[in-house]
C-alpha cells in the first residue's frame, strides 16, 4: 500500500488541508477560522489514510457518519434543489438512529426507521420517499469502501398506491363549495380556483405575492423541484380569485404557514366526503380539461410549464364522455372524411403547381406551354 500522501497550508486566517484520493488527485479543504494546525494536519491524515485504504482494496473503518453525509451533499452532479431533500431526510434519520459511523448502518436499522415513519403517519409513497433517499446514501458509502454491508440487499422498499385523478364536475363543484358555517370556505374557494386555472402546486400557490404580479395578467412564478422560473399568463378567473390588486404582499395570506393551508384542504375534503382528493387534483383536473378541450400537447407544455413526459403523468379521461363518443363511433366514417380532407389538399396543391408555372418567364416554361 503506498505511503498516504497529506500536507497542510495557510491561506489568510484559515488552514486548508490537503491530500491525495485514491486515483492520486489533489484535494484541499478550507476550515472555519480559529481551527489550528493540528487539526489540519489530522484532517489530511485520516483522508489520505482512507484513500489508500480504498487504493489497496480494503473497507474504511470508523469512518464517521457527519463526515460521509457531508461528502454525499457535495457531488456536482446532483441538482441544489435535490441536496436539500436528501440533507433533510437523512438528518431526520440520523436523529431517530443516533450512530456515529457508517459501519452501523444495518437492515434491522432500516426496519426500525420504516417503523417510525409509519408510526409518524407517512403514508407509502412518504415512505418510500425516505426510504430511496437513505438507499441512495448507503449506495454511496459502500461504492467509497466505508462500509462492507449494504442494508437494503433484501430489503423492499413499499410502493406509493396512491395516484392522482381527474376530478368530475359534481367533485369539483363540491369542493369549490362555500358553506356558510365555515368562513374558511371563501379563502379556499379563491385558493383553489386559483389552482384550477393557473395549474400550479400547492406550496406555488401559497407563495404567491403581490410583488411578483405585473399588469394586466403577467405573474413570475419561482421554480420548483429543480425547474426554472417563469413567467405565465393568468387566466381571467384566476385574476378574479386573486382579488383587488395590492402593493405587496402575499395573495392567499389568510394561513400563515403552507402546513396549515394543507390541513385546511384537507378537513374541507374531508366535509365534503371527497376520499382521497388533494389539493394537487387542481393540476390533474386542469391539464386533463385542456386536452379533452383539443388543446394540442405542445400547448398544454406551454401553459402548464411541464415537459411532455410530465404532462402524460398529469394527462387523465372522463370515462363517461369517453364511452358516450365510443357510443357515437361508426367504422369508416372518420376514414370517408380523411378521404375527402385528402383530396381537398391534393386540389390546393394541384391549383398552387399551375399559377407557379404561369408566373414564370416565357424562356423558363416548356416548348409546349400555353401561351397567356
Amino acid at each position: 500500500m503506498a505511503s498516504p500522501s497529506h500536507w497542510v497550508f495557510r491561506r489568510g486566517k484559515k488552514w486548508y488541508s490537503g491530500w491525495r484520493d485514491e486515483r492520486r488527485g489533489c484535494h484541499s479543504r478550507a476550515h472555519p477560522i480559529g481551527a489550528s494546525k493540528d487539526f489540519a494536519r489530522e484532517f489530511a491524515r485520516k483522508h489520505a489514510i482512507e484513500a489508500c485504504e480504498v487504493a489497496a482494496g480494503r473497507t474504511v473503518s470508523g469512518k464517521d457518519i457527519r463526515s460521509a453525509l457531508e461528502e454525499f451533499s457535495q457531488r456536482q452532479d446532483v441538482k441544489v434543489c435535490t441536496h436539500q431533500l436528501n440533507r433533510r431526510h437523512l438528518d431526520d434519520f440520523l436523529a431517530h438512529a443516533k450512530i456515529r459511523t457508517v459501519e452501523q448502518l444495518s437492515e434491522a436499522l432500516v426496519h426500525s426507521w420504516l417503523a417510525a415513519l409509519k408510526a409518524r403517519g407517512y403514508n407509502p409513497g412518504g415512505q418510500s420517499l425516505a426510504l430511496r433517499v437513505l438507499r441512495t446514501f448507503c449506495r454511496f458509502c459502500r461504492k467509497r469502501r466505508w462500509t462492507s454491508c449494504y442494508p437494503f440487499e433484501d430489503f423492499k422498499i413499499p410502493k406509493s398506491t396512491f395516484t392522482g385523478r381527474y376530478l368530475t364536475d359534481d367533485e369539483r363543484q363540491r369542493l369549490l363549495h362555500v358553506n356558510p358555517r365555515y368562513q374558511v370556505d371563501q379563502q379556499l374557494q379563491r385558493a383553489l380556483t386559483f389552482g384550477l386555472y393557473s395549474l400550479l402546486r400547492i406550496s406555488q400557490v401559497f407563495s404567491v405575492n403581490w410583488e411578483n404580479f405585473r399588469a394586466p395578467d403577467q405573474l413570475w412564478v419561482p421554480g420548483i423541484k429543480g425547474q426554472e422560473g417563469r413567467w405565465i399568463r393568468l387566466h381571467p378567473k384566476a385574476l378574479e380569485a386573486m382579488g383587488k390588486p395590492k402593493g405587496a404582499g402575499q395573495v392567499f395570506d389568510h394561513w400563515p404557514t403552507l402546513e396549515q393551508f394543507r390541513q385546511a384542504v384537507y378537513k374541507k375534503v374531508k366535509r365534503e366526503k371527497l376520499h382521497g382528493v388533494r389539493f394537487h387534483e387542481t393540476k390533474h383536473t386542469g391539464i386533463s380539461a385542456l386536452l379533452e378541450a383539443g388543446y394540442s400537447i405542445p400547448e398544454v407544455c406551454r401553459i402548464s410549464g411541464n415537459s411532455m413526459r410530465t404532462i402524460a403523468h398529469y394527462a387523465h379521461v372522463n370515462e363517461k364522455r369517453v364511452f358516450e363518443k365510443w357510443q357515437s363511433f361508426e367504422y369508416g366514417g372518420r376514414v370517408a372524411r380523411l378521404q375527402v380532407y385528402t383530396a381537398g389538399i391534393q386540389q390546393e396543391a394541384e391549383k398552387q403547381a399551375a399559377n407557379r408555372e404561369s408566373e414564370l418567364p416565357i424562356e423558363h416554361q416548356g416548348e409546349n406551354a400555353k401561351q397567356i
